[in-house]
């Protein structure tokens, strides 16, 4: 069953995706690094970041609380992380917090208003390119992994080893794992949410996207030397929630069962 799920994670496109990108900045780091041939400096930053954000601003849904959700959680973030960037640097580094909410006002705040009003504009239209605006959106954020891993590797320098890789692998599986638990407890055992309430719960409440994540991080943090120690654990979060997620979907399923019989 475990291989099973392994071979079907593996088999998801935009994962191979992800690995091939990472596999092409190890073999070609110059042509993505900066002052390289794709100028991710421009591109990236101004290009990319934009659209990505664009796209997300047409395909959000017009629900207060969903607007509500997202707004907020980002605006939080704005401020929650680099906190916790700071502590966890013990002190060290720079994020100008006036300076950041100017970037994010003008490369993620600004184009989500922009798609918003082209939705409201020619959403009718919109409704027939939705698979080709997710095949843009992916693309562009593969190229932004893409250029991340081309300045890691190009820097030989930066101690981004093996044992890094491992490390971080193992803890974000340890974090999720401790979520997914505190999620399930708090709601079952305080809260008393029927079963499938529980079941939402457990996966919106642990669920982190790259979408617009990875972007919001290099906005953020694009001139910190230490960006893919900051970026790398969402980059595998991602990957790993829809690991466990299939892994816990049977005993979800029995756990219903039992509590609506």
């Amino acid at each position: 069953m475990a291989m099973k799920e392994v071979i079907r994670f593996l088999n998801k496109p935009f994962i191979i995706s992800i690995l091939a990108s990472i596999f092409l900045a190890y073999l070609y780091p110059e042509v993505g690094a900066k002052g390289g041939i794709l100028k991710p400096e421009i591109t990236v930053k101004y290009g990319a970041i934009f659209m990505i954000f664009f796209i997300s601003g047409i395909s959000l849904q017009s629900k207060a609380a969903a607007v509500f959700n997202s707004a907020l959680g980002s605006f939080l973030g704005i401020f929650i992380t680099p906190a916790l960037l700071y502590l966890f640097f013990n002190g060290s580094g720079d994020v100008p917090i006036w300076s950041a909410i100017f970037q994010l006002s003008l490369t993620v705040v600004f184009p989500v208003l922009v798609g918003q009003i082209t939705r409201i504009a020619i959403g009718h239209r919109l409704l027939r390119h939705k698979k080709l605006l997710s095949v843009i959106g992916s693309f562009l954020l593969l190229l932004i992994i893409y250029t991340t891993f081309c300045d890691t590797f190009s820097n030989h320098e930066e101690a981004f080893t093996l044992s890094t890789v491992i490390i971080t692998t193992l803890t974000v599986v340890l974090l999720q794992f401790l979520f997914l638990v505190l999620a399930f407890y708090v709601s079952t055992s305080f809260l008393h949410f029927s079963a499938e309430d529980v079941i939402a719960i457990l996966y919106c409440s642990t669920h982190k996207s790259l979408t617009l994540g990875f972007p919001m991080l290099k906005v953020l943090y694009a001139n910190e030397a230490r960006f893919i120690f900051i970026s790398f654990p969402l980059l595998v979060y991602h990957p790993m929630q829809i690991l466990i997620g299939s892994f816990i979907v049977p005993l979800l399923q029995k756990w219903m069962q039992n509590k609506t019989k």
